[in-house]
């Protein structure tokens, strides 16, 4: 699931554009979003997802089956993660989360530097939805 640059409209969908079938808008109730600055200036923000409770809203990507794996290795590329990697060495984590619609999708979550970084540096997205903050 996508919550941040990767969405449509943001300035990242292109890295996802055409590659998948299905897009469903929903939410993940176990997660929140945060947003902190940038360092590139075509990108408003950093979103980031956290644990808690007001929700984080989102794109499920559907990928075709004969190229998913390779889908799900382009997009851990673009998000700097690398299974079985060092947490402390990553910005997210790719994790299941269950979804509005008693679906699992795969989030990039925060890793825990980065979640104290976002909690202290950023800004809570009550909504849960970048699209509108």
């Amino acid at each position: 699931m996508v919550y941040g640059t990767l969405r449509t409209g943001q300035p990242a969908h292109h890295v996802v554009q055409g590659r998948f079938n299905l897009n469903v808008l929903s939410r993940a109730g176990l997660l929140e979003l945060w947003v902190t600055d940038h360092p590139y200036p075509s990108y408003p923000v950093w979103p980031w997802a956290v644990p808690g409770k007001t929700g984080l809203t989102g794109e499920m990507l559907f990928f075709p089956q004969e190229t998913y794996t390779a889908e799900v290795r382009r997009m851990d590329d673009w998000e700097g993660y690398t299974p079985g990697g060092d947490p402390n060495k990553m910005n997210y984590i790719r994790q299941k989360e269950r979804t509005a619609h008693d679906k699992n999708a795969w989030v990039y979550v925060a890793t825990p530097w980065r979640e104290s970084y976002a909690k202290n540096y950023g800004t809570k997205v009550i909504s849960g939805d970048i699209t509108r903050f």
